[in-house]
C-alpha cells in the first residue's frame, strides 16, 4: 500500500487537539475511546484456548508476509466484542460498500469485532508438482475456509483458537483490524449456500 507523504512527528505536535492531519476527529483518540467501551478486558494481552461461535460475514484474510508461506483464514465475529452493536446482518462487518453514511465509530466497531483466524500454508499448494503435502489439519482448515469464502451469505461457525492476540490495528489509510489468533479448528454448523455461478466455476476446475 502506498501512503501519502505526511509531516514527521505531526501526531506528537498535535496530540489530538489541533487536528493538524486535516481529519474531523483524531483516529488515535477515537480508537482508544471505542476500544475502552467495546472491550471488557485488557488489550494487548494473549488468551489461550479460545472458542468462538458466530456467523462469518463471510470475509477472508490473506496475508503477504513470508510469501509464499502466508497466513490466511476466515474472519469470525467475537461475541464479547459486540457490546453496543446493532447487527441484523453480519455481512455488513466486512462490506465497505454498505458503510456509506455510517459514522467512523460504527465502522471501527464493525471491524474490531472480527477476529482473524490464521493458519499458515503455501500459496503453491495446488500445483501437482509440489512434493511437500500439508498435514491433515491444514488440509481440513483449508477446505473449510474455501467453503466459507464461497458462501453467498453469513454462515454459522465454531472456531477454536490455540491463542488469540487482543491487539487492535488501526491505520489512517486502511480498514481497521481486530484481534488475530492461531487456528486449531473450524467447523461449519449449518448448510452453506453458494451462488450457482460460483459453484459452476469451482466445479468446472
Amino acid at each position: 500500500m502506498v501512503r501519502p507523504l505526511t509531516e514527521k512527528n505531526i501526531c506528537l505536535r498535535c496530540k489530538g487537539a489541533r487536528l493538524l492531519c486535516g481529519k474531523k476527529t483524531c483516529p488515535i483518540l477515537l480508537k482508544k475511546s471505542v476500544m475502552k467501551s467495546l472491550v471488557p478486558f485488557e488489550l494487548d494481552k494473549t488468551r489461550r484456548d479460545v472458542e468462538i461461535f458466530g456467523a462469518s460475514p463471510p470475509g477472508f484474510f490473506v496475508g503477504h508476509f513470508n510469501y509464499p508461506n502466508v497466513y490466511l483464514g476466515p474472519l469470525v465475529p467475537f461475541q464479547e466484542f459486540e457490546t453496543g452493536l446493532d447487527i441484523s446482518d453480519y455481512h455488513i462487518l466486512d462490506a465497505p460498500e454498505l458503510w456509506f453514511g455510517k459514522k467512523m465509530v460504527d465502522i471501527i466497531r464493525y471491524r474490531s469485532s472480527l477476529v482473524r483466524s490464521n493458519f499458515k500454508t503455501n500459496v503453491f499448494l495446488g500445483r501437482k508438482s509440489r512434493k511437500n503435502t500439508p498435514s491433515l489439519k491444514i488440509q481440513k482448515l483449508l477446505e473449510t475456509s474455501q467453503e466459507l469464502s464461497m458462501a453467498a451469505r453469513p454462515v454459522d461457525t465454531e472456531t477454536k483458537l490455540e491463542r488469540m492476540n487482543l491487539r487492535m490495528m488501526m491505520d489512517n489509510h486502511a480498514l481497521p483490524m481486530g484481534p488475530s489468533g492461531i487456528t486449531e479448528r473450524i467447523e461449519i454448523t449449518e448448510n452453506t449456500k453458494v451462488h450457482p455461478q460460483v459453484d459452476y466455476c469451482v466445479s468446472d476446475t
